[in-house]
């Protein structure tokens, strides 16, 4: 039988950041729970450090209520991160911009916990970062092909963990980075992002990272005049770009001087995208069922398998930005 006590246990601030926040109906849900029947599951630790179960470990304290704990061992920081993004990137109510933050957070992870004998391995520098609370080493993908290979192999891995392109990993890195820049300028923004309450594409998050605190406050302090239950991407769009207009950052597209252009239908080339799709799925059932694959040459299988890795990359990339566009 696991051994309950009154353990009084740290909160790691990033730590606690990387866990999805209950709603409320759900926090209380749980707080009644283990009123009424105890803490039936272990708060996980790593030392004397909470991993996962922030709010059990705060309902316990709160009540005073016995709970078990179950440590986990890990060498370094990066592989306990990783561990609470897996944990997190298992649960089914995260928003669409919760798993970017996750998957970044953990490719940002794994390439520090992977960093040192890499740049054994090839050379390199590494220095503190003053954006995470772990040690990061600066890796220079420019100038070594070999550290290159490298981030794309862990990129690929994760890819192919969560089921998406490589390269999309590494766009979600790039919007994690940029949310921790906002928490860091303007903290209280942030968790209204990853809610779904505010939606903003990606390279609105990154213009936003880009403003200094009081500018974040002006636009939040704009979306938050449109008094609607959560802000859509064409309003935090518009709002943003006006914003960045306003302040001369990123000045309005020259207009069209061109006369006498055919009419443009926007729909056109979408359309013919859209009747093309059921052909191509036709094609792979019919290979599927048709076709004893082990048949085939090896070399057409690896030129299929090229060819179908691209499209899934394509497709993961447009399917992320029809989510970005209401």
């Amino acid at each position: 039988m696991v051994k309950k006590d009154y353990y009084t246990l740290k909160i790691d601030p990033y730590f606690r950041n990387l866990v999805f926040p209950l709603r409320k109906q759900e926090y209380l849900t749980l707080e009644k729970s283990i009123i009424d029947s105890g803490c039936t599951e272990p708060i996980v630790t790593w030392g004397d450090v909470i991993l996962d179960g922030h709010n059990r470990y705060r309902i316990c304290r709160e009540h005073h209520i016995p709970f078990a704990i179950t440590n986990k061992e890990f060498q370094k920081r990066e592989q306990a991160v990783v561990w609470i993004c897996r944990q997190q990137l298992k649960r089914k109510n995260l928003t669409y911009e919760t798993r970017k933050y996750l998957i970044g957070s953990q490719y940002e992870a794994e390439i520090s916990a992977n960093a040192a004998a890499i740049i054994q391995e090839h050379g390199g520098s590494s220095h503190r970062s003053a954006e995470n609370s772990f040690e990061m080493p600066y890796i220079d993908e420019t100038n070594s092909s070999h550290i290159s290979t490298s981030m794309h192999a862990i990129a690929r891995q994760i890819g192919s963990e969560h089921h998406i392109a490589w390269n999309t990993v590494r766009k979600y890195r790039l919007y994690m980075k940029a949310l921790e820049e906002i928490r860091s300028k303007t903290p209280s923004v942030v968790p209204l992002i990853l809610s779904g309450q505010y939606k903003i594409s990606h390279k609105n998050i990154i213009r936003l990272s880009s403003l200094n605190p009081k500018q974040i406050e002006n636009v939040i302090g704009r979306l938050n005049q449109q008094q609607q239950s959560f802000v859509r991407y064409k309003n935090s769009r518009m709002e943003i770009q006006g914003f960045m207009n306003q302040i001369g950052n990123n000045p309005l597209e020259p207009r069209t001087t061109v006369k006498d252009m055919p009419p443009f239908d926007p729909d056109a080339e979408i359309i013919a995208l859209t009747l093309t799709i059921p052909s191509w799925i036709g094609s792979v059932e019919r290979i599927k069922k048709g076709k004893d694959l082990c048949a085939i040459t090896q070399r057409a299988r690896n030129q299929l398998s090229s060819a179908l890795y691209d499209l899934q990359k394509s497709l993961s990339g447009l399917i992320d930005t029809l989510k970005e566009v209401d």
